[in-house]
């Protein structure tokens, strides 16, 4: 007989509580066994009813919700908190905060009007169902931990297999659910003078991207910025695509540019790991390595499989690392990809490419 999943909700306001318990309870296979109306109250419940996974508010009186969140990751690290915040009233770097102290996912509430509220229940139950039985998210330590050497797992990595190309002119990587965290391990250990540029798409709302590339550019020693349109990709520099455009390489005549674009529109994602990967294998072609992390979904995929057409490599998340095994499952899944990894092997392993860079660095096309 299968159990329900139980989920604690957590909310200042008696209106959103009772509608999420609406929304939840009508799927099947979860069930609300508590709701708080404060910090306080949301530790002292999950104390009591141990709840499978918890919705948290930010803005609350009292102990507000980053300090709920810091007490329950200290006393029950594995319970996922899936945390609702807003942008234009808590600030995108309230989420971003939330994430580094463990939440599993944040949902951008502020974009829901009362009328919409089916639409963002909709979503929470999404994340909620995503979190139960996903790796637990780790703290996103400021200080780098030592490097263990690449352990290739499965796939085409065998010995004297190389699984970067010979020639290296782009790395691009795609993340959804758990991968700020895992943008953080690698870009950490990145040098200062990482010899290839780097470009990136993670799933989030609008408005919280900036936020998240000056935290990572805090922390990093790249230069980490959001893609503004029009700067040349350059090695030593971390781009991250805003949420809401596209990111795509062109040809300019100083070398390789970034550009944003709208089209394709109506898709899943905005930005979309497969148009950025489409672009790459287009411009760099087997000079791209592709790097695919946590997250649900199969985006990336269609993309990955243009880079490998072209002879370009692809590097996937191993499950274990994985907050959510869904889009690196897809590249697995699909036989392209050429090593697959722990976060803390890719983050190694694209490290020590800068060792061997000048063999690598061949000249532009």
């Amino acid at each position: 007989m299968t159990t329900d999943a139980r989920v604690l909700v957590v909310d200042d306001s008696t209106f959103v509580r009772k509608a999420l318990r609406r929304v939840l309870e009508a799927r099947p296979g979860l069930v609300v066994v508590g709701e708080a109306g404060d910090g306080i109250e949301a530790v002292r419940m999950c104390a009591v009813l141990a709840p499978d996974v918890v919705t948290l508010d930010i803005q609350m009186p009292g102990m507000d919700g980053l300090s709920a969140l810091r007490e329950m990751k200290k006393r029950w690290p594995s319970v996922p908190v899936v945390v609702l915040a807003s942008a234009a009233s808590n600030g995108p770097e309230i989420a971003m905060e939330a994430l580094s102290l463990g939440a599993f996912e944040f949902i951008d509430k502020g974009r829901f009007r009362s009328m919409d509220f089916q639409l963002m229940g909709a979503e929470v139950v999404r994340k909620v169902r995503a979190s139960l039985g996903a790796t637990p998210v780790p703290h996103a330590s400021i200080e780098p931990s030592p490097i263990p050497p690449p352990r290739p797992e499965v796939l085409r990595v065998s010995e004297g297999f190389d699984p970067f190309p010979a020639r290296i002119e782009a790395v691009c990587i795609g993340a959804s659910t758990g991968g700020p965290a895992a943008l953080q391990v690698i870009l950490d250990r990145l040098p200062a003078r990482f010899p290839f540029p780097i470009a990136i798409v993670q799933h989030m709302p609008v408005g919280f991207t900036s936020a998240f590339a000056e935290r990572l550019n805090q922390t990093s020693r790249l230069e980490v910025r959001e893609a503004r349109g029009g700067e040349e990709f350059q090695p030593g520099w971390a781009f991250i695509a805003p949420a809401g455009r596209h990111l795509v390489f062109e040809r300019g005549p100083l070398g390789p540019r970034l550009a944003l674009v709208s089209e394709p529109s109506g898709g899943s994602h905005v930005p979309s790991v497969d148009v950025l990967f489409s672009s790459a294998a287009q411009v760099f072609g087997a000079g791209t390595v592709g790097v695919v992390l946590t997250g649900m979904g199969s985006d990336g995929r269609e993309g990955a499989r243009e880079i490998a057409a072209r002879g370009g490599r692809l590097l996937a998340e191993s499950e274990s690392s994985c907050a959510v095994y869904g889009m690196p499952r897809m590249i697995v899944e699909a036989g392209i990809a050429s090593a697959v990894w722990g976060v803390e092997e890719i983050a190694s392993g694209l490290a020590r490419l800068a060792e061997d860079a000048p063999a690598r660095q061949g000249a532009p096309r």
